[in-house]
C-alpha cells in the first residue's frame, strides 16, 4: 500500500475536513498524520506537534522581539519555525518513511511537508482558507501578520503538485492570484439517512456551534434572543480547541440572562448531524467582512443541510448564493441581532418546515459523496506521473 502523510495544526478529532481526508483514504492507503491531538482513528499513525499563535506567549519582550523580527526584519521564515515545536529528529524519521503523498492542510503545514519529503513525494495543498486576506478585517492581523502569511503563500503554494480548496470562488481566486488551479473539494460531511423533524410551534429550537471567536460575531446571537418571540430557543455548541477562551467567557457571561439559551457540549464530529437533527434552524455568523469569508463555504452549511435544518445566515456570501439556490434557508444582507430577530419572529410553522424539506431535497447532492471519489482521483492521478 502507498503511503501519506495528514499533516494539520489543529485537533484531528474535531477537525471535519481533516477527519474526512483520514476515512476517505484510510482503506486505500498507510495513513500517518501530524497535528495538535490524535484523530483516534483505528489504525492510523499519529505525531504529534505543538504549534504557538502569535497571541499565545504573554511575555512582553518575546512579543517585541517578534514583532521586531516581523515588522523591522522580515524575518518570516525564522519566526514561523520558532512558533513549531517539532524536533529535528521527529522530521527525520518522518523523512526516513517516504511518504509518496503528503496532504499540507492549511498553509501552515507546507514548510512542514517540505522539510519532510523527499525527491519522490508529491505534496498536495489543501487551502481551507483564502490565506492572504484570512483576518484581513482585523488591525491587529493586517499589521503584523499578514506579510508572513503572503510570504508563505508565495514561497510554499508553488512547490505543491495539487492543490485543494473547498469552494469555485475561492479556486477562482488562487488561479488568479497564483496561477495555480486547484481541484474543488467541499466541506460536506457524509450523507446521512435522517427525516425531517416536525417543528413544534411553542418550542421553536435553533442551534449554533463551532469555535467561538469575535471575528465570527457570536454576540449577535445573544443579542437577537432580545427581541425574539418566546416561542424560540437558541442552543451554542462550543467547539474548544478552536475557541477563544476569553471570549467564550463574554458570551456566556452575556447569555446567563436569558433563560432560552443553553450551552451544551459538543458531540464528536461524526455525530453533529444526527445529533442536530431535532433541532428546526441551523443559523451561522460569518458576516462578508473580508474577501475569505465571502468566499469560503463552511462545514456548518452542509452539517445543517444533513441535519435536515432550516438555515439562516449573512447575505453577499458563497454560503448565501448557497442556501437561495437551493431554497434552504433565508440570508440577510443587514445581518444584526435586531434584523435576524425580525425576520424570524415572521416565520410561521408551516414557512420552517417548508425550508426544512428543501434541507432534506438535496441532502444527497451536498453530501460528500462525490469528494471521495475526487481526492482518490486526484491521489492517483499525482502518483502516477
Amino acid at each position: 500500500m502507498k503511503k501519506v502523510l495528514i499533516i494539520c495544526l489543529s485537533d484531528l478529532e474535531y477537525d471535519p475536513r481533516v477527519r474526512r481526508q483520514i476515512d476517505f483514504l484510510k482503506n486505500k492507503y498507510l495513513i500517518t498524520t501530524l497535528g495538535l491531538r490524535s484523530p483516534q482513528v483505528e489504525n492510523v499513525n499519529f505525531y504529534s506537534i505543538k504549534y504557538s499563535t502569535f497571541n499565545e506567549n504573554k511575555n512582553p519582550f518575546i512579543l517585541i522581539n517578534k514583532v521586531f523580527k516581523l515588522i523591522v526584519q522580515k524575518k518570516y521564515e525564522e519566526v514561523f519555525w520558532k512558533s513549531i515545536d517539532i524536533n529535528e529528529e521527529k522530521i527525520l524519521e518522518l523523512y526516513d518513511k517516504r511518504f509518496d503523498v503528503i496532504i499540507a492542510n492549511d498553509i501552515s503545514a507546507m514548510p512542514i511537508a517540505m522539510r519532510i519529503k523527499n525527491e519522490d513525494t508529491k505534496v498536495i495543498f489543501d487551502a481551507h482558507e483564502y490565506y492572504a486576506e484570512w483576518y484581513n478585517d482585523n488591525w491587529k492581523w493586517r499589521t503584523f501578520i499578514k506579510k508572513m502569511i503572503v510570504y508563505l503563500c508565495n514561497k510554499y503554494i508553488p512547490m505543491a503538485d495539487e492543490m485543494l480548496c473547498t469552494s469555485e470562488s475561492m479556486a477562482e481566486e488562487y488561479k488568479k492570484d497564483y496561477n495555480f488551479n486547484p481541484v474543488v473539494i467541499t466541506n460536506a460531511p457524509t450523507y446521512e439517512k435522517l427525516s425531517v423533524s416536525n417543528v413544534i410551534s411553542e418550542k421553536i429550537r435553533i442551534i449554533h456551534h463551532g469555535g467561538f471567536k469575535a471575528s465570527r460575531h457570536i454576540d449577535i446571537l445573544v443579542d437577537m434572543m432580545k427581541y425574539l418571540d418566546e416561542r424560540f430557543y437558541l442552543d451554542l455548541v462550543v467547539f474548544m480547541p478552536s475557541s477563544d477562551k476569553n471570549y467564550v467567557a463574554k458570551i456566556k457571561e452575556k447569555a446567563s440572562k436569558y433563560k432560552r439559551i443553553n450551552f451544551i457540549p459538543p458531540v464528536p464530529m461524526p455525530e453533529i448531524s444526527k445529533s442536530f437533527n431535532s433541532y428546526d434552524i441551523g443559523i451561522h455568523t460569518l458576516l462578508p467582512v473580508n474577501l475569505n469569508h465571502k468566499i469560503t463555504i463552511p462545514n456548518k452549511f452542509f452539517e445543517y443541510v444533513q441535519s435536515r435544518l432550516m438555515i439562516v445566515t449573512p447575505g453577499k456570501t458563497e454560503m448565501a448564493r448557497l442556501v437561495n439556490e437551493y431554497e434552504c434557508g433565508i440570508t440577510l444582507d443587514d445581518f444584526n441581532a435586531k434584523s435576524v430577530a425580525e425576520i424570524l419572529n415572521s416565520l410561521t410553522t408551516k414557512d420552517i418546515m417548508k425550508y426544512k424539506e428543501n434541507s432534506n431535497k438535496n441532502a444527497r447532492q451536498l453530501s460528500n459523496i462525490y469528494n471521495q471519489k475526487v481526492l482518490l482521483k486526484t491521489i492517483s492521478r499525482i502518483i502516477d506521473k
